[in-house]
This record gives C-alpha cells, sequence and structure tokens, in this order.
C-alpha cells in the first residue's frame, strides 16, 4: 500500500514541476501582430488592350493612364472606378504630367503634344514643330515645360521648351546624337535628361545650355528622377541602377539585383522608393535606397511605369507579353 501511495506521489510531484515549467515558459507579453504585408494586385480598368506607358497620379484620388494608340483612361476616385476608355490622339502617348488635377500635358510618337485644362476631358493639340518620337515631358508650374525625345534629321536629340504652357514650344540646342527618353526639373533652372547609351545631360540655366556628363555608364537609360538638386536616380537597361550625390556630375552604380531592364523609379517620400522592368520585376527600398528588397508583382509583364502617391498606394501599369494592358495596384492591408 506504501509503494502505491509513494508512486502516486511521484506522479503529482511531476505534474506540478512540469506545469510551473511551461508557465515559465509563457511570455508574459501577448503576441504581436504580424505587420501588415504589402500586395500588389492585378486591376481590371475593362476596355482598353492597348499596351500602357505611363501612370499619373497627382494625388490619392486622381490618376491617369495612356498607352499606345492614344490610350486614355482616368480616375477621380483613387481606382474604384475609372472613366471610359477612349482614345485621345492616333499616335502612341508616352509620357504624362499634371501640375494640379485640371492642368496637364502628354507626349507621344510623331510630336505628339496634348494639353488639358478640365482634368483630361478635352485635350488639345499644341505644335512641337517636330516628327519626332517624344518620350519625356516635365514641367514646373503651369508656363515652364520641357520635352525629350528621339534624334531625327540632323540626328541631334529633341529638346523643346515653352514658357507659355505650351502654346508655344521652341527646340533647345544639345551636342547628345541619341535619343532621350526622361527629363526631370528640379526647379525652373535645373534639369537633367537620360536617353540611349551612356546619354545624361544637365542644365543650370532652363536649359539655354546643356552640358553633356561623361557618366561611364554603358547601358540605355530610361528614368531618371531627383529627390533634391543634389540626390538623383537613375534606371536603365541591364538591371541599371545608379545614384548621384553631387547633382548629376558623378554617378554611383547600386548592387546589381537583376538583368532585366528596368524602366521606372519613383519615390514615395524620402525612405520609400520602387524600381520596375522587364519580367515584372519590382523592387522596394525603405532607406533611401541603400537596400532593395524585391515583391512579387504576380506578373512576368513589362511594367514601364509607377506612381506612389504614399508608402501605403501606388500604381503600376504596363505590357503583357500578349501585348495587351495591365494594370496593378499596390496597397498595404
Amino acid at each position: 500500500m506504501r509503494k502505491y501511495l509513494f508512486k502516486i506521489l511521484l506522479i503529482l510531484i511531476s505534474i506540478n514541476l512540469l506545469t510551473v515549467s511551461c508557465l515559465d515558459e509563457v511570455d508574459d507579453d501577448p503576441p504581436k501582430p504580424a505587420p501588415p504585408q504589402p500586395e500588389w494586385s492585378v486591376q481590371d480598368i475593362g476596355g482598353i488592350s492597348k499596351p500602357l506607358n505611363c501612370v499619373f497620379f497627382y494625388n490619392e484620388n486622381n490618376g491617369w493612364i495612356v498607352g499606345n494608340d492614344g490610350a486614355y483612361i482616368h480616375t477621380n476616385n483613387g481606382g474604384l472606378g475609372w472613366s471610359n476608355s477612349i482614345s485621345i490622339s492616333p499616335d502612341d502617348i508616352y509620357d504624362i504630367f499634371f501640375i494640379d488635377t485640371l492642368q496637364g500635358w502628354v507626349v507621344g510618337s510623331n510630336g505628339t503634344i496634348l494639353r488639358t485644362n478640365n482634368g483630361g476631358s478635352n485635350w488639345d493639340a499644341q505644335n512641337s514643330k517636330t516628327v519626332s518620337d517624344l518620350k519625356g515631358v516635365y514641367f514646373i508650374g503651369p508656363l515652364n515645360g520641357w520635352v525629350v525625345g528621339s534624334a531625327v534629321g540632323s540626328g541631334v536629340a529633341t529638346i523643346l521648351h515653352t514658357t507659355n504652357g505650351g502654346t508655344s514650344w521652341e527646340k533647345q540646342e544639345t551636342e547628345i546624337y541619341n535619343d532621350l527618353h526622361s527629363v526631370f526639373f528640379i526647379d525652373e533652372n535645373k534639369g537633367w535628361a537620360v536617353g540611349i547609351d551612356s546619354s545624361i545631360i544637365l542644365t543650370n540655366n532652363g536649359g539655354a545650355e546643356w552640358e553633356e556628363i561623361n557618366s561611364g555608364i554603358l547601358v540605355n537609360q530610361n528614368k531618371i528622377v531627383f529627390q533634391d538638386d543634389l540626390t538623383g536616380w537613375i534606371a536603365g537597361d541591364h538591371g541599371g541602377l545608379y545614384k548621384s550625390m553631387d547633382g548629376g556630375y558623378h554617378w554611383q552604380s547600386q548592387a546589381p539585383f537583376t538583368l532585366f531592364e528596368l524602366y521606372d523609379i519613383c519615390f514615395a517620400d524620402m525612405d520609400n522608393a520602387w524600381v520596375t522592368g522587364r519580367g515584372g520585376k519590382m523592387f522596394h527600398s525603405d532607406n533611401e535606397g541603400a537596400d532593395w528588397q524585391a515583391q512579387f508583382s504576380g506578373t512576368d509583364a513589362y511594367l514601364r511605369s509607377l506612381s506612389f502617391t504614399s508608402k501605403e498606394n501606388g500604381w503600376a501599369v504596363g505590357e503583357t507579353k500578349e501585348g495587351k494592358d495591365i494594370v496593378l495596384h499596390y496597397y498595404i492591408k
């Protein structure tokens, strides 16, 4: 009998020790919820079926998308609903820029420049005086704007400037004999443009004079942006991503993370940036570009353009391998 009582006592002591041990391992703090995860989701905006070349959101509600054969669509409620797809030109539209919710410009093939004063409800043609394919447009205020494009005729790259909102456009001189793809101005005097091969030019007087920079970059450059008058970024072919810290005079290659073309780079704020390219490639940095993490886009399309209104909300557009439109929306749940 004593042996049975002794065994029962040992079992009870063991159970008690095991319970105390388990309690000691329990964290006093409740488990923390997982951080919100970003997602890219395909948006069905309907009725386009054309390659898309550019997306531009002025704020979280008002955005515009343009593409080949003059494809155009607009939202004024953050993408919850989109206007019916229309063609605003027989030519391909490559870039779009708005200075507010009403005034904007698009540029495209065969010297196309169109302007709207009512948020895109109507578009009026402007005389570019060229048949060059115009690839990039940028405005500082409602009057001062620049357009860049292909080299035709004499072989010199196209740079156009207006001081009256596009009522008239005048050619600016450059010694660049390659197509230009992108233009960016930080103010009415200081700007940059990039294009095929090692073409990087900058101006400190509104384009009255353009200086060619010997950057050492040997790939086509597709997009240039600046965060301030010193810090700039270029996205290019073969995974080319380059940073300048001295206003564009010198460029450092960032660690390569893809061999595919990179088409666009967009900063939502000083810390958060995204890069996109061929094969659905998407990369994000949350520390001013010091490190980049791949994001799952869910597509293998050519993602040609990005636009972010905050680090939680952004858009990407491009072309599927079948030559159709694709629109992606980024959000954090």
